[in-house]
């Protein structure tokens, strides 16, 4: 009964966490979006710098967060499964808000491109550029490829235990197998799109 109440306590502040951190990311983002309304030049052409800035800025944050984090986590007892803690949840969704931006901006622009809607794509590249280069710091500076990427017990629960043999598959550590495998299918789709746009 003692687990069930620290967990719930546990739960509970962690809830408060990311409901502190979903307003604030919310305000900060109407903030931006109001501000670039009253701008008078294009951002990619006044400070494209700026870009360069937010993957710096990101690589920086990632790997101080990663650093932190390891020296401040206790071990996850056995039986219990591993939660995100309140910088996965930042750079889940702040990558997701830059690519939201992004894909609305894009759309706006595909018609009559202004000054508000440049400015508005710059604005979720910006995000995008931080909080991705924050994930990937984060997550070679923390060894998560260990846990991200499959292994063979992976392959075989993930996809030949679960649809040839038609049973479930197994938790390992704090994921199921198949995203492990999705991870890996999502990263090389990612990069073989990316890169050949990319060396344009």
């Amino acid at each position: 009964m003692k687990k069930d109440t620290n967990s719930a306590v546990s739960g509970g502040k962690m809830l408060k966490k990311v409901l502190l951190l979903s307003t604030l990311l919310l305000f900060a983002l109407a903030l931006a979006i109001i501000g670039i309304n009253y701008l008078t030049s294009y951002l990619f052409l006044k400070i494209p710098w700026l870009l360069a800035v937010s993957v710096f800025l990101g690589v920086l944050t990632g790997g101080l967060t990663s650093k932190l984090k390891n020296k401040s986590l206790p071990k996850v007892p056995a039986g219990q499964v591993k939660r995100h803690n309140t910088g996965s949840f930042l750079e889940h969704w702040g990558t997701a808000a830059g690519i939201f931006l992004l894909m609305l901006s894009g759309l706006l622009l595909h018609g009559n491109p202004s000054l508000f809607q440049t400015n508005f794509h710059f604005l979720g590249l910006f995000l995008a550029l931080f909080f991705g280069s924050y994930f990937l710091a984060d997550f070679f500076a923390s060894k998560k490829y260990f846990g991200l990427l499959p292994n063979l017990l992976d392959i075989f629960d993930g996809t030949i235990k679960k649809y040839l043999f038609r049973r479930s598959g197994t938790i390992t550590g704090n994921i199921f197998p198949l995203r492990n495998q999705l991870f890996c299918f999502s990263l090389r789709s990612v990069l073989e799109y990316r890169l050949p746009v990319l060396s344009k």
